[in-house]
C-alpha cells in the first residue's frame, strides 16, 4: 500500500485520489447487426390524438417501443407524450415522423449516457462513500483511490496524542487479507466481507475491523470498506 503524507489531512501521493480506468479493457463486441433487424424495421401504422385531432403515423416497431420507453421513463401516457411532440413539430414546420424518430433517439442517447455516468466505478465510489461512517477505496495496484471525510476524522482521534502542529508523519493502510485474495473473494458475488485493517503511523500501528464490497459488482476493479466501530 502507498505511504500516505500529514495524516492530520490525509494528503495522497502520487497521481491518485481519483480512479482512472480508461486504460483498462475495451468494450466487448458489438451485438450482431442482424440480430431482431426484420423485426425492428418493420413499419407498422397508428393513429395519435392531438389537439388538432387524429393524425396518422407510420414508424418502425423500434420507434413505437423506445417512445413507450421514454413515457415510462417520464411517467407520462405515451399519446400524451407523442402528443406533444407533434405540436411541436408542427409550430417548427417539421415533418412528423422525422419529429418523433429524432426526439426518441435524442431521448435514448441522453438516458444511455446518464446511465453510464451512473455506472462509472469513480461515481459509484463517491456515492458509496457519502455514507457516514469512515471509509477508504483502494484498487487491484494496491492505490489508495479515496477516503472520506470521516475516514480523516477517525485517524486523526486515532493518533490525537501526536499535538506537534508541524507534524508529518507517515501513514499506512495494510489489509491483513491480502487484496487479490479479497478481490477473488468478493468479485462478482455481490456480497461483503469482513476484514482486520492495520493502520501504522511511524511504527505505531492501531488494527481496525472493516466491512469491504467490490466495486462495480461484476468484474471489480474497486474494493471500498468500511471501519466498523
Amino acid at each position: 500500500m502507498p505511504t500516505l503524507s500529514r495524516p492530520s489531512e490525509i494528503v495522497v501521493t502520487e497521481s491518485i485520489i481519483r480512479v482512472d480506468l480508461a486504460d483498462e479493457n475495451e468494450d466487448g463486441p458489438p451485438a450482431s447487426p442482424e440480430e431482431g433487424l426484420l423485426e425492428w424495421a418493420a413499419p407498422e401504422f397508428r393513429a395519435v390524438a392531438t389537439s388538432s385531432g387524429r393524425k396518422g403515423l407510420r414508424l418502425e416497431r423500434a420507434f413505437w417501443s423506445a417512445l413507450t420507453a421514454i413515457a415510462s421513463w417520464s411517467g407520462a401516457k405515451r399519446h400524451k407524450l407523442i402528443a406533444r411532440v407533434l405540436e411541436a413539430a408542427e409550430g417548427q414546420a417539421l415533418n412528423s415522423s422525422s419529429a418523433l424518430r429524432s426526439f426518441a433517439m435524442n431521448a435514448v442517447h441522453k438516458e444511455l449516457e446518464r446511465v453510464k455516468a451512473q455506472s462509472d466505478a469513480a461515481f459509484t465510489v463517491s456515492l458509496l462513500q457519502q455514507a457516514p461512517v469512515p471509509s477508504f477505496a483502494v484498487d487491484r495496484a494496491k492505490r489508495i483511490v479515496r477516503v472520506n471525510g470521516e475516514f480523516n476524522h477517525f485517524v486523526r482521534i486515532l493518533f490525537a496524542e501526536t499535538s506537534d502542529p508541524a507534524f508529518k508523519k507517515s501513514l499506512q493502510l495494510n489489509l491483513e487479507t491480502p487484496v487479490a485474495k479479497v478481490f477473488a473473494e468478493l468479485g462478482d458475488s455481490g456480497r461483503a466481507g469482513q476484514y482486520m485493517l492495520n493502520i501504522t503511523v511511524e511504527g505505531r500501528s492501531r488494527r481496525a475491523r472493516t466491512r469491504i464490497i467490490a466495486v462495480p459488482p461484476h468484474d471489480p476493479k474497486i474494493l471500498v470498506g468500511y471501519i466498523i466501530p
